[in-house]
């Protein structure tokens, strides 16, 4: 795969000059830091912020990690109560 490079002999980034912002990839450490965020009762845009995307990205992306924090966090409501 041959690379771009600018007048310098630096590589060029493929997607230089495309519209809107990189695309956003979760990573185990950013998963792990939602789910722990969540746990401990932190709002939906300050996990957001936290990571550095918007709420739309972060429920896009992280569905699993906020869905099952929260259903651990009833359970154990639930047995504590009862």
């Amino acid at each position: 795969m041959t690379t771009s490079r600018d007048l310098f002999g630096l590589p060029v980034d493929p997607n230089h000059g495309a519209k809107g912002r990189p695309r956003h990839i979760p990573t185990p450490e950013l998963r792990q830091r939602v789910a722990q965020m969540h746990t401990a009762g932190q709002s939906q845009p300050k996990i957001a912020a936290a990571i550095g995307v918007t709420v739309p990205t972060l429920v896009l992306h992280y569905n699993a990690e906020l869905r099952s924090s929260s259903q651990a966090w009833r359970r154990h409501y639930q047995t504590a109560k009862g």
